[in-house]
């Protein structure tokens, strides 16, 4: 029986996983990764790299992305919370320009895989860590970063952007800019 829920998204390659949490007087217990129940939701990934990153309410990490090489990424939040979104840049894909979004956090427990799309990026909701696991490893000659400092017309042509001029993300979640961590 697995002890996972896997949920597609509306981007090919994009899923929100919950994990089974098994709660008891002592606290609680779940799995964050079993290949076993995952490869039955379809999902194959084998993770060689392990990342973690903590930053400061309001910070946004850049849209980051491998050029030649795609780095799939599973995220969840082991403290705080984080809005994570994830862009499909790729050329040709019907899904083109559009992004999905979802809080993560340490109460909620879910987590986003992205199934090697080029991009994606996180905003922080509270001071805290998070962790990402990384299924092949980071190549640093093909590495880019768009920084949340990026002016707009960056993104022209993609849905990102609301009528008032500012993101959907940066409306729901507060994220203007980068900034330094306190």
């Amino acid at each position: 029986m697995a002890n996972v829920t896997v949920t597609p998204c509306a981007i090919a390659g994009l899923f929100e996983i919950e994990p089974t949490l098994h709660t008891d007087a002592r606290g609680y217990f779940m799995e964050t990764y079993n290949q076993r129940d995952l490869q039955q939701a379809g999902l194959t990934m084998r993770f060689v790299q392990d990342n973690q990153s903590m930053s400061c309410k309001g910070v946004l990490r850049g849209l980051h992305f491998q050029k030649q090489y795609p780095q799939g990424k599973l995220v969840r939040v082991i403290r705080g919370r984080v809005f994570d979104v994830a862009v499909d840049l790729r050329p040709g894909s019907e899904t083109f320009g559009r992004w999905h979004g979802v809080e993560l956090s340490a109460a909620n427990h879910k987590q986003l895989y992205i199934r090697a799309l080029p991009t994606a990026f996180w905003c922080f909701l509270t001071k805290r860590s998070f962790a990402t696991n990384a299924p092949i490893f980071t190549t640093p000659a093909t590495k880019a970063v768009l920084p949340g400092t990026t002016p707009p017309s960056a993104f022209a042509g993609l849905s990102l952007r609301a009528n008032t001029g500012e993101t959907r993300w940066q409306r729901a979640t507060g994220c203007k800019t980068v900034r330094r961590c306190c």
